[in-house]
């Protein structure tokens, strides 16, 4: 019977393994989701943005504030991406490099792309936190949560 419950404890192992990698896959689905609806949602800003200024031109008269109120929601979704970006790295351990801007494994102590040291005296890899009034950026925060738990 001990050659029975060896592979009944491979097996249930084995199966452990893959629905560990399956969820993980689903978390970087999720994440993936979460950035294109960020990249979807600043190109929309992008767009209102133009037409702000093209109308201000037209007319004549610029509102500052509306201008950079606008800018302002940009910078936002512009950080809200790359903080997703990031999270999506650390879930296929990699890391993108302060250097070049490559993004090569985690596993790295040098960049395989420009050779810059990748990491200080600590090599911690905290994720970013996020805006917590982006429903996007909520979700994103969710999913990686969930993947951690």
């Amino acid at each position: 019977m001990s050659i029975f419950d060896d592979f009944f404890f491979n097996a249930k192992s084995a199966v452990n393994a893959v629905g560990k990698k399956a969820e993980k896959v689903i978390d970087v689905s999720k994440l993936k989701y979460a950035e294109a609806g960020l990249q979807s949602e600043i190109n929309k800003k992008y767009q209102e943005l133009g037409r702000f200024v093209y109308d201000s031109y037209l007319s004549g008269e610029m509102d500052k504030d509306a201008l950079s109120g606008k800018i302002d929601e940009l910078q936002e979704l512009n950080e809200n991406l790359e903080a997703t970006r990031e999270l999506i790295n650390a879930q296929k351990n990699k890391v993108k490099c302060k250097s070049c801007g490559g993004v090569v494994s985690a596993d790295l102590q040098y960049c395989g792309k420009c050779g810059a040291k990748l990491y200080g005296d600590d090599p911690s890899n905290t994720a970013p936190e996020m805006n917590d009034d982006d429903p996007v950026a909520r979700e994103a925060q969710q999913a990686v949560r969930d993947a951690r738990e």
